[in-house]
């Protein structure tokens, strides 16, 4: 049986009751594939017949049974010589890659073991059941249409409930239209706050851009508190904001799903009035609302809105990005769009997280890191990276599985659970959120089912880790809580090891390794068990104990003082991070070329500082958002 798979030609065979899918041409991952070829190549080894290589791996000597019973399928590249073998083993303990160089001199095909991480995301399967009533959709959308089409949508005015580094929310007014763009602050500023700008079952429309904290925090307070309006996000947002709750009960989110209206990119929403057929491709002439998801390439289903407001334009990026990085799209193409289509913006509300710095080029960044893990690698070290779980971590694992085509050659890379359970929901929505990663994702090898890149879901997991040369990928990305903290305590006190600090820092100890201040650290810290320490260093014993999860101790603080090298003091202009710089930002408002812009998201003494340096070079308008105050956009 033959087909096609991302453009190559596909057939199946079966070998002893197992099933092997058999692509020719060549895989995507060009380094893995030329450093297998070198390998045969120089060493002159044949190719065996594909039967009898697989032959040979179900059967290899003293290892039968765990082979069988781990193997679940073969994919086959022939003119590559790589043999993917997908298997439910230990990624720690696996035979056939411990032996994977041995097996490939004796077969003429490089065995390619990968794990099966990534099923289909149980929660995305949750959110799409939800969601798709559509009739329940246009019902929460037809009352506040009513509401449209009954009102005038003048004056117009944005008021920031919250506006800081870490906490987001705006009100929107048109009218006696209140459009809440965010919900991040917590609880109890919610209660101060936004009772004085509004009553909580005035809000009409709650528009979510990406599933980060400082973004949604709120979100149940406000439906607790009362609040019945539609919540317009991307279905991608959704499965983020469930994961990141933590909640394995999905049916708590069943009174949220009751207002949920799913944004897809590009596809308008109209709200109230009526439009004629042939006004369908217009810019909302007989709609009075109009609301349109753009990509705003933060973090997977992150999106920008662009409002239209009876004819007068507002685009709201949330937290934006221009640059491509896995798994996602940047923004560059959509506000590339908005020029060329001529879409006349009003008012510009913009990300300005990072407007106040000016960070290196991407690559140049991603240079630096890999030259400075590399070294570290190579002197027996550790390297530590505090990255967000659900953005910047998937991009740090894939640009260091790039950077070791030979798996021989590559040290173990850990990461928390959650970036797996995220890496499901991504590949469950690929063709929505990404096209220029979507060959990368469904190709193999691919880094998430490579043995090389590990979860830290155990004890012993997380002793591995810390105990041989590996890169450890945790959260949060200023190293103020758990779990990388107790990275911190084991790792940081030693000077072979490598830091690095990841976007902005917000908070203590990020704030103060970021400026060098490394002594009398406080760290709040999971003590592992010594033990289990004593026994990796005298290495293992006959059997490893499996364990389900690590095991529940009591937390103990202390105070240290970080020897480890730290990669930000370094090199203070390389911030990996997905946020615009300020060179970004100027590029976005040139292209764009709004009447008028509003710097949000950072500190009221940074954007008071941001808008002065960039009066000179923006020609328009340039205001700030501060808690509060009202800016009136059109009377």
């Amino acid at each position: 049986m033959a087909g096609l798979c991302m453009g190559k030609k596909v057939e199946r065979i079966e070998v002893e009751g197992f099933s092997c899918e058999v692509r020719y041409g060549v895989t995507s991952r060009v380094r893995q594939r030329l450093t297998v070829l070198d390998h045969f190549w120089r060493d002159f080894i044949d190719q065996k017949p594909l039967k009898e290589a697989i032959n040979f791996i179900l059967n290899l000597k003293g290892f039968e049974d765990y082979v069988r019973e781990s193997v679940k399928e073969f994919v086959a590249y022939p003119d590559d010589r790589i043999l993917i073998i997908r298997s439910v083993g230990d990624p720690e303990k696996d035979v056939i890659f411990q032996r994977r160089w041995k097996i490939a001199k004796y077969i003429g095909w490089f065995p390619h073991i990968t794990f099966l991480n990534l099923e289909e995301s149980e929660i995305s399967a949750y959110v799409n059941k939800e969601i798709s009533d559509i009739e329940k959709r246009k019902e929460l959308l037809g009352k506040i249409g009513e509401k449209v089409s009954s009102y005038s949508m003048t004056p117009i005015t944005v008021e920031p409930i919250m506006s800081s580094p870490s906490k987001n929310s705006l009100l929107l007014k048109a009218g006696e239209i209140n459009i809440l763009l965010d919900c991040g602050f917590d609880e109890e500023k919610a209660k101060e706050m936004i009772k004085e700008t509004i009553n909580i079952g005035d809000i009409d429309l709650v528009l979510v851009s990406h599933a980060h904290l400082d973004h949604i925090y709120a979100l149940k307070f406000l439906f607790d508190e009362g609040c019945q309006a539609p919540i317009i996000a991307t279905p991608m947002s959704v499965d983020l904001a469930i994961l990141g709750s933590g909640f394995k009960d999905y049916s708590i989110f069943e009174p949220f799903f009751r207002y949920f209206v799913p944004a897809f990119y590009d596809e308008k929403i109209q709200i109230g009035g009526t439009k004629k057929e042939e006004e369908k491709e217009g810019e909302g002439e007989g709609t009075p609302l109009e609301i349109t998801a753009l990509k705003a390439g933060h973090i997977p289903g992150s999106a920008m809105f662009l409002l239209n407001l009876n004819g007068f334009k507002v685009l709201y990026t949330g937290d934006y990005y221009l640059l491509d990085h896995f798994p996602v799209d940047g923004s560059l193409q959509t506000i590339n769009r908005i020029k060329e289509e001529r879409k006349e913006i009003d008012v510009l509300i913009l990300d300005a997280s990072f407007a106040h710095k000016s960070t290196a080029p991407k690559d140049e960044i991603k240079k630096a890191l890999l030259e400075e893990a590399e070294r570290i690698i190579k002197r027996k070290g550790n390297v530590l990276i505090g990255a967000d779980s659900l953005g910047l971590s998937l991009d740090l694992i894939t640009t260091f599985f790039d950077h070791y085509p030979d798996p021989s050659k590559s040290p173990p890379i850990y990461a928390e659970p959650i970036v797996f359970e995220c890496m499901k929901c991504v590949k469950s929505r690929l063709l929505s959120i990404s096209k220029g990663f979507q060959e990368k994702i469904l190709d193999e090898p691919d880094p998430f089912s490579s043995p090389l890149v590990r979860e830290l879901k155990t004890t012993d997991n997380l002793i591995n880790a810390i105990t041989s040369p590996s890169i450890i990928i945790s959260e949060p990305n200023n190293f103020s809580n758990l779990p990388i903290m107790t990275f911190l305590f084991y790792l940081g006190t030693d000077e072979k090891n490598l830091i690095v600090l990841t976007g902005m820092q917000k908070k203590e100890p990020g704030t103060l390794i970021e400026q060098g201040k490394t002594e009398k650290i406080t760290v709040k810290y999971t003590p592992l068990a010594l033990k289990k320490l004593k026994m990796k260093k005298e290495k293992k014993k006959k059997e490893s104990r499996k364990g389900e999860g690590a095991e529940e101790e009591e937390l103990e603080i202390t105070t240290i003082d970080i020897k480890a090298q730290i990669f930000n003091l370094k090199h203070s202009d390389k911030i990996t991070n997905l946020h615009p710089d300020k060179d970004q930002v100027i590029n976005t408002i040139k292209t764009i070329n709004p009447r008028k812009t509003i710097f949000f998201h950072n500190s009221y003494e940074n954007l008071e500082k941001i808008k002065t340096e960039m009066e000179p070079i923006i020609k328009d308008p340039i205001l700030i958002a501060k808690t509060k105050t009202q800016i009136a956009l059109k009377e």
